[in-house]
């Protein structure tokens, strides 16, 4: 029997951006329930707005948390993956979010970021800019 290796190449666009938008649902997933573990409640799940998207919020104590999650092949891609302009629009998002929801205005915000990369653990990156 021949096997052959089949590349993200050999997909459509189309079939890239499905598979794509499903392994984001699992990671956000698995990101929320390594969060929990840690102690911390889920608040929304892919909370978009006009600047851009917060995949994960989450609270913990009077601290709620917004959660980007970042998954490449190796940790320190996935690290360096978020740039700048990202943490921009995630702030933008964030500020949407508590103007629109009341009830969080006494909790302090707070931007964090969890990793995945193959044959890893995730990585819980805490505090990774200031509001």
């Amino acid at each position: 029997m021949r096997f052959t290796f089949i590349s993200m190449n050999s997909f459509s666009r189309q079939e890239r951006g499905r598979k794509n938008y499903k392994t984001g649902l699992w990671l956000e997933f698995l990101a929320m329930l390594f969060l929990f573990a840690k102690g911390y409640w889920p608040v929304a799940r892919r909370q978009k707005a006009k600047q851009g998207e917060i995949d994960l919020i989450v609270r913990r104590g009077g601290c709620l948390v917004f959660v980007e999650i970042k998954k490449r092949g190796d940790m320190l891609s996935a690290g360096e993956s978020v740039t700048m302009r990202q943490k921009a629009r995630i702030f933008g998002a964030a500020e949407i979010f508590l103007a629109q929801n009341r009830k969080y205005a006494g909790f302090a915000p707070r931007f964090d970021c969890v990793l995945f990369s193959p044959y890893s653990w995730p990585r819980h990156i805490v505090n990774v800019g200031q509001f």
